[in-house]
Order: structure tokens, then C-alpha cells, then sequence
């Protein structure tokens, strides 16, 4: 079955696979989150150990020489500062820009590659942003003094670390461009198995007759269906129940006024014979007639009753639909006769099929007292049976009035009679075909005959 966008929005799989993947995205968009902070933390304090220890050794090498010029009680001035500078540069400094100050804040010493800082306030880190080369840059400073005498400054430009943080993001989305799509593909497949005694239990209802409402079995049904199923199997319980006793007091009443119908029938029959005035006749006959069509009406009803009870079992066995029909034609034969009916009727041949020898006799009655009733004075029927890939195709097709195809689809539904028809009936006969199929799992279809003119029964029993 295809669908919509919009009935796919509907379904519970769409449901539970947009739930299942935004949970998996949240949860990897948090994880790449706080990877990327990690990642970011650790450059940083990368870059701050980097500082501390460069620091540490300027620290270092300009306490030394301090130290050494005290012991020798030199005057430490500017001039002995940029000594010490020198020192440190000779022993192989090539770090990050760095400056000198004196305690009082007077520049003493700033390598070529260092930018004006803003000055010691404080020491620790600070972060700065500098015009340096014509250009605003942003950079991670660290000040710290030495004893008391000088002031030192070391920095880094953190453009390379904003760089070095971005690609370290861009690194930590690598990964979702191939996690998204197994994500989805895995919440995919995993959804439609997890679905699949759903998917199951569906296909087990499509498949059950239309008629059947016995309760549908528990067995490998998971707990979470299961209050799905005895809801389902108290409904089809309740549902029984009440097409029981509609049942029941359809064939009670359909008994009840078959004995009354009789008796008015006979009564009737005597009034017949011993009455010679024709009007009188004539009064009676219309009467006669119109019990008779209620009496028919009452059987209809009685057969309808039985094939519609769920608890009848009917035993199925070979049955032949040709000499079912030559039985019936011998019953109806007198109308074919009375109305000059031409009927097409092949002899000699054999139409098996696996049935119930009883309903399928009013199957074929109540096709062949529908033909011979509408169909015109003076016109055809026909009945023919071919066998075909999905079995044997019974027809039974008459002339009458065209009709369209809504109209030829209302012919199934009960008591229903066209407009204008005046031919005794009840309406029920093809419903009692239609319900007679169903029990054989045959199909009933309707459709017009010579050219848009008279009706075609067929009836496809499987093979």
C-alpha cells in the first residue's frame, strides 16, 4: 500500500522513527557539544602552560642574573635590565613576543615582535586586543614579577588557536555526516522489526472471513498489544451476540409467519374454487398473488437467517453447477414457457466446483428466478459456465433495461427493488447470492450485457 506524505505523517512508525532520531541526534549534537568544549579547554590551558612556562624560564634566567649582580653590589637600574635581557636572549631565547617593565611601569625592554601591550596591573592572565601590523588582534597575555624589580609580560596572538578550535569543531562534525545516515537507516530497521508483530496481527485480521468473529488468538501477542486484543476480541464477542439474536429473531419471525401464510394460502385456493364470479376471481387471484410474494419473501428471509449464522458449518464437497441448473430450470421452466423466453442453455457438459450442494442450488435458483422475472416478454437468457486461471466463472445474463453501474451495485443490497419494477420479489435474492459467494470465497460481479443493454451475473468460484 503507498502513501502520502501526509498519511505517512499518521502512521506510528513515522511517529516512533522521528522520536528515535531526534532523541539520537540530541544525544550526538551533546556529545559533539561537549567534546568541542573539551577540545576547546584543553588548547587553552595548552596555551596557558605554554605562557607559564616560558614565563617560568624568564622568571628563571632573570632572578639568576639579578641574584649574581646583587651578590657583586652593582646598582640594578635600567641599564643592568637590559643586561639581563640580553642574557636571556643569548642563552637561546626565540619564544612568544614578550616586555620588560620596571616596577614603576617604565618600558624596559619589548622584543621586535611583541605588540604594546597594555602594562602590568596585576599579576596573571589577561586578554587583550591590540593593534598590531595595522591590524586588530586579540591576544592571551601573562604578567608576573620579579622580585620586586621587574615586570614581565609574555603573549601569544590566538588567532592560530581560534583557527586550531575551529577545525577541531569542524573535525568533531566529521563524524555525524556518516553517523546520521546509519542512525536513520538503523532507527529504520530497527522501528519496522520492532512493528512487525503489529504488521502481523493486521495481515491475520485482513485475512479473516468477513463473517468470522471468533476471538482473535493471544498466542505470541506481546504485552504491549495485548490490551489492543482483548479489546478487539470483547467487541467481536459483544458483535456476536447481537448478530445472534438479530439472526435469531429474524428466522423466529420469518417461522412465526410462515405457518399463518400457509393457512391464508389454502383458505384462499378454496375461495377460489368455489367462487364462479369473475370479479370476484379476479379480487382473489390479486390476493393469492400478493400472498404468494410474501410467502417467497418469508423463505428469503429463512435462507438469509441460516447462511448468515456464524455457527453453521457447512460441509463442502464436488458439486456439479451444471446439473444443479438443469434442476432448477426444471423448477422455473414453466416461466420460460409462459413468457416466451429464449434461454441458451449448453447441455452435456460438466461445471465442478467445490461447494454445498444445498446453497448452492438457491444460489443458482435465485439467479434464474431473478433472469426469468425482469426480463422481458420474448427475451433472452443465458447461462454458461467457462473455466479460467482463477477457476470456473458461472453467468447467468438476461435482457432488461439499461442500467448504470451505480445502479447495478444497488441491486446487492437488501430489499432493494428498482424503481418502476413490478415483478414479484422481495429484494433479497441477490443478497442471498452475494452471501452464498462469500461463504464458497467466490466473487460476485455485475455488469451489462449487449452493449450496455440487459444485466450479466457472474459468479468466479476458485479453483
Amino acid at each position: 500500500m503507498k502513501l502520502g506524505l501526509g498519511n505517512l505523517r499518521e502512521t506510528l512508525r513515522y511517529r516512533m522513527i522521528v522520536i528515535a532520531l531526534a532523541v539520537h541526534l540530541g544525544i550526538w549534537l551533546i556529545a559533539v557539544l561537549a567534546s568541542s568544549v573539551t577540545a576547546v579547554t584543553v588548547i587553552l590551558d595548552s596555551v596557558d602552560d605554554e605562557l607559564e612556562a616560558q614565563i617560568e624560564f624568564l622568571e628563571f634566567s632573570s632572578d639568576t642574573f639579578i641574584a649574581f649582580v646583587e651578590s657583586l653590589d652593582l646598582p640594578i637600574d635600567e641599564e643592568m635590565g637590559l643586561r639581563s635581557i640580553s642574557v636571556t636572549e643569548q642563552i637561546g631565547w626565540s619564544g612568544n613576543p614578550m616586555i620588560y617593565w620596571t616596577k614603576d611601569g617604565s618600558l624596559v625592554y619589548r622584543t621586535a615582535n611583541s605588540p604594546d601591550f597594555a602594562g602590568p596591573t596585576a599579576p596573571g592572565f589577561a586578554d587583550e586586543t591590540i593593534m598590531h601590523d595595522d591590524e586588530e588582534t586579540n591576544w592571551r597575555v601573562l604578567y608576573k614579577p620579579v622580585r620586586n624589580t621587574f615586570w614581565i609580560a609574555v603573549g601569544v596572538d590566538t588567532r592560530e588557536t581560534r583557527q586550531e578550535i575551529i577545525q577541531v569543531g569542524i573535525k568533531a562534525l566529521y563524524p555525524m555526516v556518516l553517523i546520521i545516515p546509519l542512525t536513520v537507516v538503523g532507527i529504520y530497521l530497527g522501528t519496522t522489526r520492532g512493528l512487525r508483530p503489529m504488521e502481523k496481527l493486521a495481515v491475520a485480521l485482513q485475512e479473516r472471513s468477513p463473517t468470522s468473529l471468533d476471538p482473535v488468538g493471544t498466542e505470541g501477542i506481546h504485552r504491549e498489544m495485548r490490551p489492543v486484543v482483548d479489546s478487539l476480541n470483547g467487541l467481536l464477542e459483544k458483535l456476536a451476540l447481537a448478530l445472534e439474536n438479530e439472526h435469531r429473531f429474524t428466522a423466529n419471525a420469518a417461522h412465526e409467519l410462515q405457518t399463518p401464510l400457509t393457512a391464508i394460502k389454502a383458505e384462499l385456493q378454496m375461495h377460489q374454487r368455489s367462487v364462479s364470479d369473475p370479479a370476484l376471481l379476479k379480487i382473489l387471484d390479486s390476493i393469492a398473488s400478493r400472498v404468494d410474494r410474501a410467502v417467497y419473501t418469508v423463505r428469503q428471509l429463512l435462507t438469509m437467517a441460516r447462511l448468515e449464522s456464524h455457527d453453521a458449518q457447512l460441509p463442502f464437497a464436488t458439486v456439479d453447477l451444471h446439473t444443479l441448473t438443469e434442476r432448477s430450470l426444471a423448477d422455473h421452466g414453466h416461466l420460460v414457457v409462459e413468457r416466451g423466453l429464449e434461454l441458451w442453455f449448453p447441455e452435456g457438459e460438466q461445471w465442478p466446483v467445490r461447494g454445498h450442494t444445498e446453497t448452492l442450488s438457491v444460489l443458482i435458483g435465485n439467479l434464474l428466478a431473478n433472469a426469468f422475472r425482469y426480463t422481458p416478454d420474448g427475451g433472452s437468457v443465458l447461462v454458461e459456465a467457462r473455466g479460467s486461471g482463477d477457476g470456473l466463472v458461472y453467468t447467468v445474463a438476461n435482457d432488461c433495461a439499461a442500467m448504470t453501474e451505480e445502479e447495478r451495485q444497488l441491486l446487492v443490497d437488501r430489499f432493494y427493488r428498482k424503481p418502476g419494477t413490478y415483478s414479484a420479489g422481495a429484494g433479497l435474492g441477490l443478497s442471498i447470492v452475494q452471501r452464498i459467494a462469500e461463504v464458497h470465497h467466490a466473487e460476485l460481479a455485475l455488469a451489462d450485457w449487449k452493449n450496455d443493454q440487459g444485466l450479466r451475473v457472474t459468479v468466479t468460484f476458485p479453483s
